[in-house]
């Protein structure tokens, strides 16, 4: 909304004048939208690289509310020309007669700066009641911001507690770990997590149970759990926190082993000299015959 605009411009232009700078390039052309409702003002104090000022901080100032009340007309009208001299009587008429009388009073004070002696200070005055809405809608996008946040770092934990688990168990040196315990034990987990049936022997999908198992084993809760082997002829009674630390020794070892692995880093390609080159023989495919069988 427009009040929207005019509230984050008038937070900027106090900023720059309570350093005691000036923007003076507030126009609708440096005026940047980020996102859905973000304001920017770009360029400013640029003009003071320039081409330095000749008139005092205060004159400056004032020609920055000025500027931003002709800003505010043109949004209102929906026309960069409706804060011209000759369009402004009607531009204020329509101004009375689309928006509230707050509105129209905001712009006056804006376009009459220079004679009444406003400042940033008095207009954020103005505007305080607006500021409130503002900051509730800023409390409202952080709180969904950090909403989602704490969802990607949730899922972002239970993904590396699941490649974790699925790397030692479903690898082919499961079972070769010096921790004679650790295979057996994630084997029954990850049957617990994963392979459920009811008592009919149909398979149980439940995410939920997925979920809190894999929470409970990244946190090593002292919760008990019951782990049963598919014939049933096992059962075992452990805590999420023993299961946890058999797989950190289980990975731990897969780690270990896998640092020897050509496949492990990416090598940097040795580039042969000249001489090598010459030695190399190309290797021609028509030579080369495979076996055949004819299968009668």
């Amino acid at each position: 909304s427009i009040w929207s605009i005019v509230c984050q411009i008038v937070c900027a232009l106090r900023h720059l004048h309570l350093q005691n700078l000036a923007c003076r390039v507030l126009a609708p052309s440096k005026i940047l939208v980020q996102g859905r409702s973000r304001v920017r003002i770009s360029c400013a104090g640029m003009l003071d690289l320039v081409s330095p000022p000749t008139q005092d901080f205060m004159t400056l100032c004032q020609e920055d509310l000025i500027a931003l009340g002709r800003l505010v007309l043109q949004l209102c009208c929906r026309d960069l020309a409706a804060a011209s001299r000759e369009n402004l009587p009607r531009s204020m008429e329509f101004v009375e007669a689309q928006y509230s009388a707050e509105m129209k009073q905001l712009v006056w004070q804006l376009l009459s700066a220079g004679n009444k002696q406003v400042t940033i200070l008095d207009i954020s005055m103005f505007v305080s009641g607006h500021m409130m809405s503002e900051l509730q809608g800023t409390y409202e996008a952080y709180d969904e911001l950090e909403g989602q946040a704490a969802s990607e770092v949730e899922n972002g934990r239970l993904t590396r507690i699941l490649v974790k688990l699925s790397f030692v168990v479903q690898h082919p040196m499961f079972g070769q770990f010096e921790s004679s315990e650790a295979p057996y034990l994630l084997k029954l987990t990850w049957d617990y997590i994963f392979h459920q049936m009811d008592e009919e022997g149909c398979p149980v999908v439940e995410y939920a149970h997925v979920v809190d198992s894999l929470n409970k084993l990244d946190m090593g809760v002292d919760e008990q759990v019951m782990l049963v082997s598919s014939d049933g002829a096992d059962l075992l009674c452990v805590s999420w926190r023993d299961l946890k630390d058999c797989l950190e020794k289980a990975a731990h070892e897969l780690l270990e082993a896998s640092a020897d692995s050509q496949n492990a880093y990416v090598q940097t390609p040795v580039q042969p000299n000249q001489d090598q080159l010459a030695q190399m023989q190309p290797v021609s495919y028509t030579h080369l015959t495979l076996p055949t069988k004819r299968i009668v």
